[in-house]
This record gives structure tokens, C-alpha cells and sequence, in this order.
């Protein structure tokens, strides 16, 4: 009866695993890949997707700071609020058999949204892998809830000017005009991820004709205007 016993011990683990895919690769496409796919799985609520995923060692640090262990964490996806996932930024590394995922996730709640509040969550996430497993490949994870309230509005443009009191206090040529809303808890940093998106905008055309310039590459200028109106409701 022992014996019985220790076989089901050794062959239930297995099991378990035997649907998982395997053979993920060591470079920094994998690492964004299995970022995505463990997104994807929260969101569908797939407990056996991120059973794949997750190692035995596995530990999770919430946004208020709690830590959860694997078992933790399966057991409260069923539980999960109704959202979507969108990750953007994802900056991977790889180091050897370890890689790391560095990004925002863009939580948008429905029933939130329902109720009049705000139904997008902002979180910076952080998350180590164990590469070459196959499986089980997820260590550590942690995020923190972020607000990013500075808000812009770009319009392209090939000529504008601003006056104040008849007169004109700004004005461009071809380029980008920038409606801009910065908030008292906004801070350096804010304003330096939102002109880097701003300049990164390819919504000029090449000389094929396609939309593939940035106003840098464009030889553009930017016109910013203030614009508080844009926190109105």
C-alpha cells in the first residue's frame, strides 16, 4: 500500500505538466512572448495556462505589497476581477539562464467603468525567468500601482501660432501641435515619457508617401500648449 501511495506522489506532478507546452528559447523574443502569454492567461482566467507557467518556487508581490506563493496565486484566478491586460514598454534582458521583463500593464475594468470610476489601472511590472526549463519557467513577479495623470492631445500640422491678447505668443510651421494637461502629481520624469512619445510618433509621410517619420526626423517643430481643460469630466 506504501508503494502505491509513492508512485501517485511521483506521477501526479508529472501529470500535471504533461499539457505544458516546452522548448521555450533563451533570448529576449521568448521572454516577451511568455510575458504576453501570462497576461493573456490572467485575463481568460486560465488556471492551467499560468499552472504552465509558473515555477514550484514562484512568489508574487502585489501592488500593496503582499507576497503570494504559487499556490496563492492559481488559487485566486478564478476570483480574478473582469479586465483586460495590455502590456507596452517591455524591456527584456537575458542573463544567462535567467532573463528579466521590465513594463507597464494597462488594466481596463468594465464594471468599473460602469459605476462612473476610472477603469484604467496603471501598473509598473517587474518579473524574473528561469530559461531553458520548458515549463515552470516564471520565479518572481512584482508590480506597482502607478498614476500617470499628465494627459496630451497631438494634432499634425503644417503651419499654427498661438496669440495672447492679440498677440502671437507662439508659432510653427510644419509640425506638431500639443494640447497639455499636467496634473500636481506629475514630476520630471512624467513629462520626459511623454515628449519621448510625443517625438516618437511616426505620423509623417517618407518619400514613398507612407507614414514612417517622426517630427525629429520630419525636421518638424513642436508647439506646446497649455490645455487644463483636458482633466475636465
Amino acid at each position: 500500500m506504501k508503494q502505491v501511495f509513492l508512485l501517485a506522489l511521483v506521477v501526479l506532478p508529472l501529470a500535471c505538466w504533461a499539457s505544458c507546452p516546452s522548448g521555450q528559447t533563451k533570448d529576449e523574443a521568448a521572454l516577451v512572448q511568455l510575458e504576453q502569454t501570462w497576461a493573456k492567461a490572467l485575463e481568460q482566467r486560465d488556471g492551467a495556462a499560468v499552472g504552465c507557467i509558473l515555477a514550484a518556487e514562484f512568489e508574487d508581490a502585489d501592488p500593496n505589497g503582499a507576497l503570494h506563493s504559487r499556490t496563492e496565486a492559481l488559487a485566486n484566478i478564478p476570483h480574478r476581477r473582469p479586465g483586460s491586460n495590455k502590456l507596452s514598454d517591455l524591456h527584456p534582458h537575458v542573463y544567462g539562464d535567467f532573463g528579466y521583463v521590465r513594463g507597464l500593464n494597462t488594466v481596463v475594468d468594465p464594471k468599473w467603468q460602469r459605476s462612473g470610476k476610472s477603469p484604467v489601472h496603471r501598473y509598473l511590472c517587474v518579473s524574473r525567468w528561469a530559461l531553458g526549463r520548458g515549463r515552470g519557467t516564471g520565479i518572481a513577479a512584482l508590480g506597482y500601482k502607478i498614476k500617470l495623470s499628465m494627459r496630451a492631445v497631438v494634432q499634425r500640422v503644417s503651419r499654427a501660432q498661438v496669440s495672447v491678447n492679440g498677440e502671437i505668443a507662439g508659432k510653427i510651421g510644419r509640425g506638431l501641435v500639443v494640447l497639455l494637461g499636467v496634473a500636481t502629481t506629475d514630476n520630471e520624469a512624467d513629462a520626459e515619457y511623454v515628449a519621448d512619445k510625443i517625438a516618437g510618433l511616426r505620423i509623417f509621410e517618407d518619400k514613398d508617401g507612407k507614414m514612417n517619420l517622426s517630427v525629429v526626423e520630419a525636421g518638424g517643430a513642436v508647439l506646446a500648449v497649455s490645455q487644463f481643460t483636458l482633466f475636465g469630466d
